[in-house]
Order: structure tokens, then C-alpha cells, then sequence
């Protein structure tokens, strides 16, 4: 994986090209290898979900809104072990590949227009970096007044905030890698407390074309929580 340049703004959306299909497929393949083996690095990505919901809400029913979801692995991961009220966030394409899946069992919308009360837990896995705009986007998404912000393989640290290219399978993602600390101020006006500020994962991917001071060595997971 190759990232490339700093951009000065987000091109128009119609130019991205982005073939949806390859990253459905990888989802679904990632489905049936965990179904068949219950593969450990699956769950491993979602280990912080997982000790939220037995720390906080065992023989409850949360609601979580996982934002960027995928075809709903996250989902599938704990559903065997906790009952929860579960919506995913995603583009179109994919939103109809997991309701194709799930049926009713899980919800999935494409916009963050819907009405959602009580919200227990905002989980971000790994895609608030894939964002048009990261910050207007968390800010749609605190609105629903989630009690627990759970942020994980977040491309943000140390480093000025700057939209690149992402080179993946042949295709141009757009992507943002984040401060940290512009993040976390942002959250903390909402009225949050960080309460875990931890690396998650090595970087070791090329950068080219861009300042030494933009490169970020690893990855943050994060949680908040409503004071």
C-alpha cells in the first residue's frame, strides 16, 4: 500500500474512482473465514467493542451505531455472545450487501440522516479516515449523544492533518491522516472525556511525496465517554 501527496482540498466526489466491489467481496470472504475457523485476528480488531459491552452492558441490549461497519463483521463477531440493537453506516453499494446478509437483523443506512435515541456506543473502526469530511462527519455522528465513543485504528497522532491518496488494488482513496489532538479537542466539546489513548497499529506502508513531519508511524485506538 502506497500513500501519495498532500492534496489541498477534496476533489470533486464524481472523479474518485473507487471499485466498491473489490472491498464487498474481501468483506464477505472475511465472513466466511471467521464463520469456518473463528479467526482470532477478527476478533482481535474488535477486542475493544468486545470488553466495553462485557465491562458495561452484559445482559443488556446496546445500541451501537458502527460507522463505516462494512457488510457488518463487527456484528457477526459478537452477536453470538451479546444481544445488541445494531446500525451500520455505509456508502450504498455496501449498505445493500449487508442487508442482503442480514436481512432485519441489523440496520444500515448510507447518510446520517435518521432518527436514533439512547445511543450507547459510537464505534469507528478503521474508517473515519475514508471520510469526504472526518470533522463535519464526527460531528453528525456526536449528535446522536453516544454515552461511549469508541475509536479503533484511527489514522491519527502527532502530525499536522492532511488529506492524500491512498494507492489500494489498483484504485485512488481518498484519505485523511488526522491530529490527535484536533480530534480529541473536538470530541472533548462535546462534553466527552478521553479515557484511552493507546497505539494500535505499526505503519509500515510507503509514503511518497509527502513531508516527513505528515508521516504517521502507527495507529490510535481511543475511547470517550460522556462526563
Amino acid at each position: 500500500m502506497v500513500w501519495d501527496g498532500v492534496l489541498e482540498e477534496y476533489p470533486n466526489k464524481d472523479s474518485i474512482d473507487y471499485n466498491l466491489d473489490i472491498w464487498v467481496n474481501m468483506q464477505k470472504e472475511t465472513m466466511v473465514r471467521f464463520t469456518q475457523h473463528q479467526d482470532g485476528e477478527i476478533i482481535g480488531h474488535n477486542r475493544l467493542l468486545i470488553k466495553e459491552l462485557k465491562n458495561n452492558f452484559y445482559k443488556k441490549k446496546p445500541s451501537i451505531l458502527d460507522y463505516g461497519g462494512g457488510v457488518g463483521i463487527s456484528y457477526m463477531v459478537i452477536k453470538d455472545d451479546f444481544l445488541v440493537d445494531y446500525t451500520v453506516v455505509e456508502v450504498e453499494k455496501i449498505c445493500e450487501a449487508g442487508q442482503s446478509i442480514w436481512k432485519n437483523e441489523v440496520k444500515f443506512y448510507s447518510t446520517t440522516n435518521f432518527e436514533m435515541d439512547n445511543l450507547d456506543i459510537l464505534y469507528i473502526k478503521t474508517s473515519l479516515q475514508y471520510a469526504q469530511n472526518w470533522k463535519s462527519t464526527l460531528e453528525n455522528l456526536l449528535s446522536f449523544s453516544p454515552k461511549t465513543i469508541i475509536l479503533t485504528d484511527t489514522a491519527c497522532g502527532n502530525i499536522p492533518t492532511f488529506l492524500t491518496t491512498q494507492k489500494w488494488k489498483g484504485n485512488d482513496v481518498l484519505y485523511w491522516f488526522i491530529s490527535d489532538k484536533e480530534l480529541i479537542e473536538l470530541v472533548k466539546n462535546f462534553g466527552y472525556k478521553l479515557v484511552l489513548n493507546e497505539p494500535c497499529t505499526s505503519i509500515n506502508s510507503q509514503f511518497t511525496n509527502i513531508p516527513d513531519d505528515h508521516i504517521l508511524k502507527e495507529s490510535l485506538n481511543l475511547i470517550l465517554k460522556y462526563e
